[in-house]
């Protein structure tokens, strides 16, 4: 797992060792966001809810069970984004925020909404505390920072076109830079 945090001139990145108990626990596949959909909602906890996990699902934390389905690059950014809330304040060793839960939720839930065909992007930390979701290759490179209350900060590229904005995210629609660099709701 990489931590990224950022301030004028320079940009450091740690390494955060991934406790795969807890990650094999807390992701979530589509399937198993499907079954979660036809679980009636009185049949459900808090936390269920908030990891997709249903009562009687065959992932326990305590006993690390694995999923059934493989693990795809969306569940492990999802779950990535998960272990970035046990993070305390000065998680960098140079001062960097606590990680913020709302904006790591946001992020999550723009994974979540991405289609298959998708490019996954990965998850990273912004010194202030925001979540970031970041893709890089040859060709493309976007950023997208998660403000809070379903607000994204971005910017993309891919050869010589640029986009930036901020964006109220709604789970349908993207922006057409967004879109260009293969992301997909």
């Amino acid at each position: 797992m990489t931590a990224v945090a950022s301030r004028m001139a320079q940009r450091r990145e740690q390494a955060i060792p991934a406790d795969e108990q807890i990650i094999s626990a807390e992701i979530l596949s589509f399937a198993q966001w499907w079954r979660m959909q036809t679980v009636p909602r009185e049949m459900q906890t808090a936390q269920s809810r908030e990891l997709g996990v249903a009562i009687g699902s065959t992932m326990s934390a305590s006993s690390g069970a694995s999923l059934e389905e493989p693990r795809t690059q969306a569940d492990r950014a999802v779950s990535q984004l998960i272990q970035f809330e046990r993070l305390q304040a000065d998680w960098d060793g140079n001062e960097a925020a606590k990680p913020l839960p709302f904006s790591l939720k946001d992020a999550r839930e723009f994974v979540r909404a991405l289609a298959p065909e998708s490019v996954i992007p990965r998850p990273a930390l912004h010194a202030d505390g925001h979540a970031i979701l970041f893709l890089r290759g040859p060709d493309v490179y976007a950023e997208l920072e998660f403000l809070g209350r379903k607000r994204i900060s971005f910017y993309a590229r891919r050869g010589r076109q640029q986009w930036s904005d901020e964006i109220d995210f709604d789970g349908r629609t993207l922006p057409e830079g967004l879109s260009q660099i293969g992301f997909a709701i």
